[in-house]
């Protein structure tokens, strides 16, 4: 890894993905903040994936908002590298559904592949996405059926990226685990 990959981790810190003294010492320092009243509550970190950067930068605004630890990708191929490097603790995930697998390429609907390992390892999962610039009305389908194979409901936004509405929706599944 040459050219090392550099990936925010909530709005001040930054990661290399090939980093694993980070990672140690992210466990120890980040598993717990406190409340507005001072109850000491386990840190969620929260993975986001979105192509765009004016979209990316409203939905960390809102993540950091709401106290959120996030790290963010902006195509499938780091948002899979950063999941297999902390997979046990990604909590939520919060995704766009059409963006590129790598770098450079044009965009596609690889938020299905994100949503899919979500509902398959039991992680809340909230889509937020525009798709109806795509003329894409098989999302609602697509997450009905996930929804009735897992028994858990997956909330989207489909018209227009309301990341605020994303996020409340994913801070609710987090009520119902």
């Amino acid at each position: 890894m040459g050219d090392r990959k550099k990936l925010s981790v909530s709005p001040r810190v930054c990661l290399n993905l090939d980093n694993s003294q980070f990672f140690k010492k992210q466990q120890k320092c980040c598993l717990y903040r406190r409340d507005r009243n001072g109850a000491r509550r386990k840190m969620k970190i929260i993975l986001l994936i979105e192509d765009k950067s004016e979209e990316m930068e409203k939905a960390k605004m809102i993540l950091t908002e709401e106290g959120f630890r996030f790290v963010s990708a902006d195509n499938l191929d780091d948002a899979m590298r950063i999941w297999s490097r902390l997979a046990d603790r990604i909590s939520g995930v919060l995704t766009d559904l059409h963006f590129p697998e790598t770098t450079g390429q044009k965009e596609g609907a690889c938020g299905f592949a994100v949503v899919t390992r979500a509902v398959r390892l039991g992680i809340p999962v909230s889509i937020c996405t525009d798709v109806n610039h795509h003329f894409c009305g098989y999302i609602k389908y697509f997450v009905e059926d996930m929804g009735k194979l897992t028994g858990r409901k997956i909330p989207y936004t489909m018209d227009s990226k309301d990341w605020r509405q994303a996020v409340q929706k994913l801070v609710e599944q987090f009520k119902e685990d």
